[in-house]
């Protein structure tokens, strides 16, 4: 009778296991569909791997407590403990993530409206330069640049009489030679096939 009794206890225990890893497959297979629809979005995509690596340790320790747990009292003891630690990193993640989308800057967000500012700033002060009033001077259209030239510099003078044109004494000692080489470019337009 005590031999049925032991039987039947290793079997309620098989029992007991697997609906518990059934119960654990379910739950984690739920728990990373969650997790990857709430990192789906920019703001918390890159909370994605820390999360998942979290699930997996859990998992481990989930394992492992459940492997090495044979007797009746120690099972009770091992479900609470896989409660706790699966409660635990439920409330973790749901406080990373939460910490995630509030504390997300979107660069490209700020970028457009930097560049709005910019483009608004540039806008106003092309306005205000075209609304001020040119300040020309009146004799300015007068001036006729041709005589001015031919009063000031006759033909006859050369550069080595104009006071103000000196070649530096380096300069004039080497001079710039043109080689022998030259090419010869193609002006036509080439045709693309």
């Amino acid at each position: 009778m005590f031999l049925a009794l032991d039987k039947r206890f290793t079997l309620h225990n098989a029992i007991l296991l697997e609906s518990r890893a059934i119960k654990a497959f379910f739950f984690y297979s739920f728990v990373i569909f969650l997790l990857y629809m709430l990192t789906s979005a920019k703001q918390a995509y890159g909370m994605r791997a820390r999360l998942y690596l979290g699930l997996c340790a859990i998992f481990l320790v989930e394992f492992t407590m459940c492997r090495f747990g044979v007797d009746l009292d120690q099972q009770v003891w091992i479900a609470s403990k896989v409660t706790l630690a699966r409660s635990s990193f439920l409330v973790a993640a749901a406080v990373q993530l939460l910490f995630s989308i509030f504390s997300y800057r979107d660069y490209e967000v700020l970028n457009h409206r930097m560049l709005e500012t910019l483009i608004e700033k540039v806008n106003t002060m092309e306005r205000k330069k075209a609304a001020m009033p040119l300040e020309i001077d009146e004799n300015y259209d007068d001036v006729d640049f041709s005589t001015w030239i031919d009063e000031d510099l006759s033909e006859e003078e050369t550069f080595s009489k104009d006071p103000d044109f000196l070649l530096p004494e380096e300069v004039a000692e080497t001079s710039v030679t043109t080689s022998s080489y030259s090419r010869k470019y193609d002006l036509r337009p080439r045709r693309f096939r």
